[in-house]
């Protein structure tokens, strides 16, 4: 009897293995790249175009030094009514050794105040062949909660919704998609420890359906059923604490 349910317990995993291997994984990966978001707060008179042009000759003045492999400037649209935050800047470098001389930058009397900042790494992107990174005017960003430990979520946004992405970039309705890990602050305290990251040219390319008519178009190999228990098997692998809407002010890629 032991003996027969091992052999259970092996034709089960393999068949999810197989099930796995049989998805239409995206091709397109990226090496890992690190982020600072210092997420901003402008007054009314703060916002006038004089102080975010002050603004963004700082971060301008940052990449001519090197300091910085990229930045973007972006203004909160939309989000939780709560947020003590209504700009966010974003510092690129290509490793995480550089940022010891971004954080020791220090702020002068004219910076917008910062409410609090933190430590992304960029795991994967999915973008128009002749992009190396994202574009768009408009970002929806989705912060996730998982501590599982056992990876799935990343095998859900990647593997399988990696390929509905592609077909959202095909069609014209998305410019790019981003997953990022938190890593500074940390701890079980945190409500988030993972955000996506959907680029659209245009607002309202953010109100096509993403469903299961993508998911049969990216997943030919995968019967409606076998899609309902993908979509269910991403909803396990996550909580959902909240999204926000960014607009982009100005930077030094994407159009």
């Amino acid at each position: 009897m032991v003996r027969l349910q091992f052999m259970v317990i092996v034709l089960l995993l393999t068949s999810c293995s197989d099930q796995q291997n049989q998805l239409n994984v995206p091709e397109q990966t990226s090496d890992p790249v690190y982020l600072k978001v210092d997420y901003l707060y402008l007054s009314a008179t703060d916002q006038s175009d004089a102080k975010t042009d002050y603004l963004v000759s700082k971060l301008d003045d940052q990449l001519d030094r090197e300091i910085i492999k990229e930045w973007s400037l972006y203004k909160v649209i939309a989000g939780d009514p709560d947020n003590s935050h209504n700009y966010v800047a974003i510092y690129q470098v290509d490793q995480f050794g550089d940022m010891d001389e971004l954080l020791s930058d220090e702020s002068d009397e004219n910076s917008p105040e910062i409410r609090f900042s933190e430590l992304w790494q960029r795991d994967h992107l999915i973008s128009p062949d002749d992009q190396q990174n994202p574009g768009g005017n408009y970002l929806t960003i989705n912060y996730f909660d998982t501590r599982d430990g056992t990876g799935e979520h990343e095998k859900m946004e990647v593997d399988f919704w990696g390929a509905i992405h592609e077909i959202r970039i095909d069609l014209d309705i998305l410019n790019s998609w981003g997953m990022y890990t938190l890593l500074y602050p940390g701890g079980v305290a945190l409500d988030y420890a993972y955000a996506t990251i959907d680029f659209y040219d245009e607002p309202a390319d953010m109100r096509e359906s993403v469903g299961l008519e993508l998911a049969e178009q990216a997943h030919t190999e995968l019967t409606e059923n076998e899609l309902t228990e993908y979509f269910q098997r991403t909803a396990d692998s996550r909580t959902g604490y909240k999204s926000e809407l960014w607009m982009k002010v100005d930077g030094s890629y994407g159009n």
